[in-house]
């Protein structure tokens, strides 16, 4: 009896024993072994995928990075807020139009081991130092609104502060300054130039572009000058400008500086210190509600070089799903690039992770650099985007606005187009 017993309990020991081990139809998943260059992520089954946002959120420009952080937002509401079966946690840093602003931003993320890639930023100036730190770290940073050229290449040539891992869905500025410089020599019939910068990588770029197109079609730079944040007496400044017979003031500053410039002008056109019929023009940085509302009539007539609007079935679904949202149509341009870069990040991250049968992700961050790389026809609201060597990945054809009612807000003022100029183009035409 008691050896009957014996080979039971030996029978059904081996039982359980070979009842734990694989068969032959279900191998064992192989134990994931990270190869990838520049190092893995690993996400938990229970954790959710972090995506860093840099963004102004205090600065000059503001309005834009706030804008930034709500399309983020709906981006990843479209998708239910879920990727690959996890959440997908959004966690913000202000960069504050700054160059140390973006710093510190990337190395609060990089110092993070978890955080999977990066949005941002709203400046270039703080994309500039931001995305060293970034590419240090082996991350990825795409970007709705950076337009400088030295964050990627102008003629095919790498930009000084280019870095491994960035990306951009914006246009870059090398063909954008070309818009108002054409404008204002071929249609404005203007000859000399005062231009003003902030001493930042976008707006030094910008003036420097338009100054080299303006003096190559045989206009003279009469002119030029540096306001730095935080300055709003810019009646010196003006007073140069005056002296040096200027015609037209070129600056694609931010705010606020931005608004006190044209407010001055204003007053010293009352006084006659300065001659009535001086043109302003600036950029995309003062492309907002906020600053139509504050100069008022200050602005009527001045000029804005920006890229053109976008038209069609996709983005007037993308402005509806915004107003249910928030309540109102975006207060600042950009918007549209700022959701293609944060789907095309998801979709890239999408197509690089492995997941495991209990839902453990890895991405391989050298992995979802050469994804984005190689991203080529993605289908965008602002178009079909494309990545370059360099991170360039958007396409833009360039308009000059006019503001002739700032009671029509931003929305008045992006439909009244008076010039338009596409990359390559040969011959300017002028919208009627």
């Amino acid at each position: 009896m008691l050896k009957h017993k014996f080979f039971k309990g030996l029978f059904v020991l081996f039982a359980v024993f070979f009842s734990i081990l694989p068969t032959g139809c279900e191998k064992a998943e192989p134990v994931f072994k990270c190869t990838d260059s520049v190092g893995c992520v690993t996400i938990a089954p229970d954790e959710p995928i972090r995506i860093g946002i840099i963004q102004d959120l205090s600065g000059g420009a503001a309005a834009y990075g706030t804008e930034q952080v709500r399309i983020i937002e709906l981006a990843v509401a479209g998708r239910g807020g879920r990727l690959l079966g996890h959440p997908v946690e959004l966690q913000t840093e202000d960069e504050q139009c700054t160059a140390e602003g973006g710093k510190n931003a990337a190395l609060k993320f990089a110092a993070r081991p978890r955080m999977t890639a990066i949005i941002g930023t709203t400046c270039s100036g703080a994309a500039a130092a931001a995305s060293e730190v970034i590419s240090e770290a082996g991350l990825v940073m795409i970007s709705g609104l950076n337009s400088a050229a030295s964050l990627t290449s102008a003629g095919g040539r790498q930009g000084a502060d280019w870095h491994p891992g960035y990306f951009r869905t914006r246009y870059n500025d090398a063909e954008l300054g070309r818009t108002p410089a054409i404008y204002a020599f071929q249609e404005l019939n203007v000859r000399k130039v005062a231009t003003v910068n902030q001493g930042d990588t976008y707006t030094r770029g910008l003036t420097d572009l338009f100054e080299q197109v303006f003096t190559d079609l045989g206009g003279q730079i009469v002119f030029s000058a540096v306001v730095y944040k935080g300055d709003t007496d810019m009646r010196p400044l003006l007073t140069g400008v005056a002296d040096s017979g200027a015609e037209l003031i070129f600056f694609p500053t931010y705010r606020p500086e931005g608004d006190f410039i044209v407010q001055e002008v204003a007053k010293m056109k009352a006084d006659n210190l300065l001659k009535e019929g001086i043109i302003l023009m600036g950029c995309s940085a003062l492309l907002t509600d906020d600053f139509i509302k504050k100069v008022n009539t200050d602005g009527t007539g001045m000029y804005f070089a920006g890229s053109a609007p976008v038209k069609g079935p996709a983005h007037d679904k993308l402005i509806s799903e915004y107003r249910a949202k928030y309540g109102d149509r975006p207060s600042a341009t950009g918007y549209d690039h700022g959701y293609d870069a944060a789907n095309m990040l998801l979709d890239a991250i999408e197509k690089t992770a492995v997941r495991e049968k209990d839902g453990t992700l890895h991405i391989g961050r050298g992995a979802l650099r050469e994804t984005m790389y190689n991203m080529t026809d993605f289908k965008g609201v602002t178009g079909n985007l494309s990545c370059d060597k360099f991170g360039d990945c958007g396409t833009a054809g360039f308009n000059i606005m006019r503001l002739d009612d700032p009671s029509a807000g931003i929305e008045g003022l992006t439909s009244n187009v008076v010039f338009t100029y596409t990359p390559n183009q040969q011959i300017t035409e002028i919208i009627k």
